[in-house]
């Protein structure tokens, strides 16, 4: 069954990267356009705004972005699990608009409070009904997910992704509208796959509440709006911190080097939990050996993201010479610290699962509190001494200690045999490789790359000859590797 299951995982995890790439490649192409078009500022405003909507977002969606995907799979009857859409959608929506019109009211004391100047009470009304939209879409899209139905979720994203473009293109080049621009082509983008999205489901789903489901779904979800509040602090507070002690120019060159990084995290990790937490966790924990399948995807998970994120760290520099203004040059530095924190961060997707299938999902309260508070206090104590690099030590620092509180806060609920000694070989492995990069630095562009080549064979050589792998494993890529040479015979002849 571990096979099947990770070919499952593999497929869907598959079909949605296409639009995580398609999302990351067409950011890293109009990288080049933007940076010219929008200053260091500008770019601090849009992260201002983006993670404020990122709280907003957690406490209006009141935990049902968990408890849609735990709820659909426990029903039998299809009425019954289009209940748990149609209760959802109705929810969220009250809650929002009852939520955001007040902010709407109160937009000058926002800008005030959030950017330190009531001249941008507009960007604050726009990234509000960005918000508005954003949480209709994602109860809209929910129903794709728990269904696996991910070729029509990537296609709306595709959709949304082009409209994006296109009008972000038309403000900031033509009509050169700056962080004003990027916001109008993000409002219009969800606008257009809102109202997609939204047709599709409601003429599928219906609208109807059920109180009894409704009150089962909020005992599951509400834990988890402190957990997930304490997760937002833990990833955005030390935007609102570089404002405080260092200037909005910093922000916009820490959320430059943060971006790619995270990029890739979306791609790999927010592709794979799509179908990992939305319907994979519940059907492994009905079969008799989930414990050992739950720690061997975890390794292979792991495995894939830890060697990305190296040759991201490593390619840092080339990366940024590439695609940024020179103006953004030295965001290149923030790049190998949060790659380093974001490896230990995704295996929270892991450690957590007891918590999700058993039901216990306030142990996240739990795990969530220790890391955000730690953020805080190492922001304010590294940001006036060290600046935006402060923030990047303090994000490694927290992933990590993150990584361990989920673990130890969530390992009673369910028992998982993880592989903590490949795990920690393929960590320190990552880990000295770079150490050993980073004082090999050449300014020429050419001669850079060509080392970062050599020291990602060198990684993968590590893995594939030091005993890191299985016995089963190496049988597995032995055959794949006498299919794949016969195959290139065939063609050849």
């Amino acid at each position: 069954m571990l096979i099947n299951n990770v070919k499952n995982l593999f497929k869907h995890t598959s079909i949605y990267s296409i639009g995580w790439i398609a999302s990351s490649l067409s950011s890293i192409l109009l990288l080049p356009v933007y940076t010219r078009f929008l200053t260091r500022g500008d770019y601090g405003i849009l992260e201002i705004i983006f993670h404020t909507n990122g709280v907003l977002k957690i406490i209006l969606l009141s935990g049902f972005n968990f408890s849609i995907a735990k709820f659909y799979h426990d029903q039998i009857d299809e009425n019954k699990k289009k209940a748990v859409i149609s209760t959802a959608i109705i929810t969220v929506s009250l809650l929002s608009f009852i939520a955001i019109l007040p902010c709407l009211i109160c937009q000058d004391s926002i800008a005030i409070m959030l950017l330190g100047n009531s001249s941008y009470s507009s960007y604050i009304n726009i990234g509000l009904l960005i918000l508005l939209v954003e949480l209709l879409f994602f109860v809209f899209l929910s129903r794709y997910l728990v269904e696996k139905q991910s070729i029509i979720y990537v296609v709306l994203n595709l959709i949304k992704l082009v409209t994006g473009i296109v009008v972000n293109v038309i403000c900031i080049v033509c009509l050169n509208l700056g962080a004003m621009g990027m916001l109008y082509g993000n409002l219009a983008s969800f606008v257009v796959v809102m109202c997609i999205s939204g047709f599709l489901c409601l003429r599928d789903v219906g609208l109807s509440i059920d109180f009894k489901l409704l009150a089962k779904m909020l005992k599951f979800g509400l834990p988890m709006i402190p957990a997930s509040l304490f997760a937002t602090l833990m990833h955005n507070a030390d935007r609102f911190l570089i404002r405080k002690y260092c200037s909005i120019s910093d922000v916009g060159i820490y959320g430059m080097g943060y971006q790619f990084p995270m990029m890739l995290n979306l791609l790999i990790l927010g592709s794979f939990s799509y179908i990992w937490s939305s319907a994979t966790i519940y059907e492994i924990a009905k079969e008799r050996d989930s414990s050992f399948q739950f720690g061997r995807i975890t390794t292979y998970f792991l495995t894939i993201f830890v060697f990305l994120q190296f040759v991201l760290s490593i390619s840092s520099t080339s990366v940024l010479k590439i695609l940024a203004a020179p103006d953004f040059f030295e965001a290149h530095q923030v790049i190998p610290l949060i790659s380093l924190g974001l490896c230990f961060h995704a295996s929270y997707l892991f450690f957590t699962t007891g918590a999700f299938v058993k039901e216990k999902t306030w142990l996240l309260g739990f795990a969530y509190c220790p890391p955000a508070i730690i953020n805080i206090v190492c922001n304010v104590a590294l940001l006036p001494k060290y600046g935006y690099m402060g923030a990047a030590v303090a994000t490694a620092l927290t992933y990590f200690i993150f990584a361990v509180s989920c673990y130890i806060s969530c390992r009673s609920s369910l028992k998982i045999d993880f592989e903590f000694k490949r795990l920690a070989f393929l960590f320190i492995t990552a880990f000295f490789l770079y150490l050993l990069y980073s004082t090999m630095y050449f300014d020429v562009l050419l001669l850079d790359l060509s080392m970062q080549i050599l020291f990602i064979i060198v990684f993968i050589l590590v893995l594939l000859f030091s005993g890191f792998l299985t016995q089963g494993e190496k049988m597995i890529f032995g055959e794949k590797y006498k299919a794949f040479k016969l195959r290139i015979q065939s063609i050849t002849r």
